[in-house]
């Protein structure tokens, strides 16, 4: 079935929040980042457990804080609809740097559940699935060698 022409603007916008989460990231620009996100969202890893915005916000200030620099790079975005709800899986590569540690990359997917709003699409929740990694971990950590 061949998707409306309403239809591929809807699942443009929603894979513009995607966008939008790696570029506040690497901006280190939270209130932007929290624009992504519906006040109750659930955002979750292995390593992090956040919900609702200020436990996000702490949560991502936390990580930049630490940080000298990121690259967030989203791809392969595929999104389904269902009227106002919507479901988009994309992979990521972010790469963590804090001099004089040998930066550290993650890489995996990202599912989330989108809900349309007066605002335009947010994501509900955000699972961070990391499939593999490289360099130092302890640029994450604060704990040096």
């Amino acid at each position: 079935m061949q998707d409306t022409i309403a239809e591929l603007v809807e699942k443009q916008r929603i894979i513009e929040v995607g966008l939008r989460y790696a570029s506040a990231v690497d901006t280190r620009d939270v209130e932007r980042f929290l624009t992504c996100f519906t006040p109750d969202a659930h955002w979750y890893s292995d390593v992090h457990d956040a919900r609702g915005h200020d436990q996000i916000a702490e949560a991502l200030r936390r990580t930049i804080a630490l940080l000298d620099a990121t690259q967030h790079v989203a791809t392969n975005f595929e999104v389904t609809l269902d009227g106002d709800r919507a479901h988009m899986r994309s992979c990521y590569i972010a790469t963590h740097v804090r001099a004089p540690l040998e930066p550290f990359v993650l890489a995996g997917a990202y599912d989330d559940v989108l809900v349309k709003t007066a605002d335009g699409w947010r994501i509900r929740e955000r699972r961070l699935t990391i499939q593999w990694t490289r360099g130092d971990p302890a640029v994450m950590t604060g704990i040096t060698r």
